[in-house]
């Protein structure tokens, strides 16, 4: 087990050096052709489906929060009623919203925080949540981390492994300001769909708009 995990591990790394290579060169060869990548996501998501070998993923549009945060999601992540995703949660004064497709164990998770966050502080906040994640679960696998600059402000963002949960999962964590308030987002999925998974999440965060300057209430 511990071998096959290993070489799972290496091969998630691996594809994920190969799509930067990518994307950065603009260049594909015959044998990456197959492979999916971010640009090819977001490609999709701009046209309203990809095509894969051996499904097609529609993505649909969602607004949340009185319209401040737009994104585009594969129509087979549905929203949990509030009720049922927060059943196990005690009141904390943020706003929660969770998408899931719970066949394949795929779930996106949104916090709109009461915390006041500004734009220049979202390099920062995230850096030291970055941090704390990493003292609370010292089995994280920190792969990629960085800092985006999109049309509508600032995001961090960084992709992590659990290597030591049953069954290992990827996750794909991004910061931002939404109405001058800190606004954390999570992809959670199994570290074996993370060929298909890590790219069209990474797509989805990078095609987001939202509006950091006006006040949320």
């Amino acid at each position: 087990m511990t071998v096959y995990l290993d070489g799972l591990i290496r091969d998630v790394i691996q594809n994920q050096v190969y799509a930067r290579e990518v994307e950065t060169s603009g260049q594909e060869s015959g044998e990456s052709a197959s492979r999916l990548t971010t640009e090819m996501c977001m490609a999709g998501i701009e046209r309203g489906w990809l095509e894969l070998e051996q499904e097609k993923i529609a993505f649909i549009n969602h607004q949340v929060w009185e319209g401040m945060l737009d994104f585009k999601l594969p129509d087979s992540l549905q929203l949990v009623p509030r009720g049922i995703a927060r059943k196990d949660r005690k009141p904390d004064g943020h706003q929660h919203l969770l998408y899931e497709l719970k066949e394949q164990g795929v779930i996106l998770g949104l916090t709109l925080m009461k915390h006041p966050l500004q734009q220049e502080q979202v390099a920062i906040f995230h850096q030291e949540m970055m941090i704390q994640t990493k003292r609370s679960h010292p089995g994280m696998q920190i792969i990629n981390a960085e800092l985006l600059e999109q049309e509508s402000g600032f995001l961090g963002c960084y992709e992590s492994l659990f290597p030591m949960t049953n069954p290992p999962y990827f996750q794909v964590v991004f910061t931002l300001s939404l109405g001058e308030k800190a606004c954390l987002g999570s992809f959670q999925f199994r570290l074996e769909d993370a060929e298909i998974w890590q790219p069209v999440s990474q797509a989805v965060i990078r095609s987001m708009s939202w509006q950091a300057g006006l006040k949320i209430n």
